[in-house]
């Protein structure tokens, strides 16, 4: 990630990374593959998928986790509750 990039990204493009906030990318990175965001001084502050296009990596977790069954699973389990109490209170 392009280094005057990292503040904007952290304050207000949660969702995703633009593509020219990117300074490089690794060869062979496939559509849908599991990313990481790093900064020009090796940080990773964010895990995504990639995807071309002017969002290039959609963030799924502002954590260097891994990208798994049991984080897909959990990530379901919330999305899920959060829409049964909405449709729930209706």
């Amino acid at each position: 990630m392009k280094h005057r990039k990292r503040r904007v990204f952290k304050a207000f493009f949660t969702h995703g990374c633009f593509s020219g906030a990117i300074h490089y990318m690794d060869e062979g990175i496939a559509e849908g593959d599991t990313v990481r965001v790093i900064t020009a001084d090796g940080n990773c502050i964010a895990v995504g998928h990639y995807q071309l296009g002017t969002i290039t990596v959609r963030v799924l977790s502002f954590d260097d986790i891994a990208i798994d069954d049991s984080f897909l699973a959990t990530a379901y389990a919330v999305g899920f509750g959060h829409e049964r109490k909405y449709w729930c209170s209706k």
